[in-house]
């Protein structure tokens, strides 16, 4: 779940230089498409059971808010009319909420670096003791659970693949798994 999880935050993040350009060029679709991708954000983070729903309901509240005509005492010094307090407003919501997200993303990635780490040592300890099953041409996910099961098979990895079982869910453990087999395989010298 780790990659997923990290993955649709990216959607999300990518999404974020396109609605700062229409901020930018003072575009009207600015509020709008931010509260839509704020609705979208929402969804993604609830389907993935995500805390940081919360978190985005909550912005979209305060941008709703804003929408409706209220305004914090340093938006009323600055800007005169409502609209632009309210596009000013939904630039700081945007601003928090894209700045968890990237904060979760580089905690997953942190995550992700460790565990992909150990599966390197994992697969380079287990190559040397016994060989690796020959990838197929067709897509890899039912040998990559055949090397899975084999990494657990060898005496002297069988800790390190026991470690990254109860810490990795399967999905994670075979995307792992197929980056580091990509590397290997890659980094043999041709035959």
């Amino acid at each position: 779940m780790l990659a997923y999880t990290r993955e649709k935050l990216m959607e999300s993040l990518l999404e974020v230089s396109a609605l700062i350009n229409l901020y930018q060029g003072q575009d009207a679709a600015f509020l709008p498409r931010t509260l839509q991708w704020m609705n979208d954000t929402e969804a993604a983070l609830k389907q993935l059971r995500s805390p940081l729903s919360a978190m985005c309901a909550s912005e979209r509240g305060q941008l709703l808010a804003a929408i409706d005509g209220f305004r914090e005492t340093d938006l009323n010094a600055r800007e005169g009319s409502p609209r632009k307090a309210a596009r000013a407003m939904c630039a700081l919501c945007l601003g928090r909420v894209e700045a968890s997200l990237r904060q979760r993303v580089s905690e997953l990635d942190a995550q992700l670096s460790t565990a992909a780490e150990k599966m390197a040592q994992l697969l380079a300890l287990a190559s040397t003791r016994a060989p690796l099953p020959l990838p197929p041409t067709e897509p890899p996910s039912q040998w990559l659970t055949h090397v899975w099961q084999h990494l657990g098979s060898v005496a002297e990895t069988r800790h390190l693949h026991a470690y990254l079982s109860s810490l990795l869910s399967a999905d994670d453990r075979q995307y792992l798994l197929g980056q580091a087999t990509d590397h290997l395989l890659a980094a043999m010298p041709p035959q």
